[in-house]
């Protein structure tokens, strides 16, 4: 998984207003529920699906790349127990450059070591899948462009990319979308 965790996250449907009061800014996020937490919400329902399909273990591995500025990795590991805790601790804050994120999820993919722990467990050669779940706000168009060059390269390397939008304004929807093995593989 590659999981936006910024500070654009911590917003509901729309961006938050602001006002003064004296010399404090009060921040209105307004009602509802945060993307950050529509985002922990879909990777614990994941999570069970993942478990149902796959509930001894042995055939599905899971990581995560959790970004802002910088990135937080959960290490790939069998089912998907420790990706769905290390997402549930998630806070949202920071800056956004997903192209770290995207080429980390991708190393551990295509790695010698992936297919030697499928190999050793089960005998199988897996597919490889990258969900990647943003609101698709990087803060530079350069990061944009790194990070597509890095879907790029792991569509290249047989990975499958599925995107998901969280409230994207277009240039994030249209991101996305090109990021994505195709367009069905793309969600919003």
């Amino acid at each position: 998984l590659v999981l936006d965790k910024s500070g654009s996250m911590q917003w509901h449907e729309n961006p938050p207003t602001w006002r003064r009061v004296g010399r404090r800014v009060i921040w209105d996020y307004g009602p509802g529920v945060s993307r950050m937490t529509t985002l922990k919400q879909a990777v614990n329902v994941l999570h069970m699906r993942l478990s149902e399909q796959d509930p001894k273990n042995q055939f599905i591995r899971t990581g995560a790349t959790a970004y802002d500025r910088n990135i937080r990795r959960q290490r790939m590991d069998w089912g998907s127990g420790p990706v769905n805790r290390f997402t549930s601790r998630l806070p949202a804050a920071g800056g956004t450059d997903s192209s770290r994120a995207m080429g980390d999820a991708a190393y551990y993919l295509k790695g010698e070591k992936e297919h030697l722990a499928h190999k050793q467990k089960n005998s199988g050669d897996p597919k490889k899948f990258i969900l990647f779940m943003t609101d698709g706000e990087n803060n530079h168009p350069v990061f944009d462009t790194r990070t597509l060059t890095q879907c790029s390269n792991a569509k290249d390397d047989d990975i499958t990319i599925f995107t998901v939008a969280f409230h994207a304004p277009q240039r994030g929807q249209d991101f996305l979308k090109s990021c994505a093995t195709s367009d069905d593989h793309y969600f919003r």
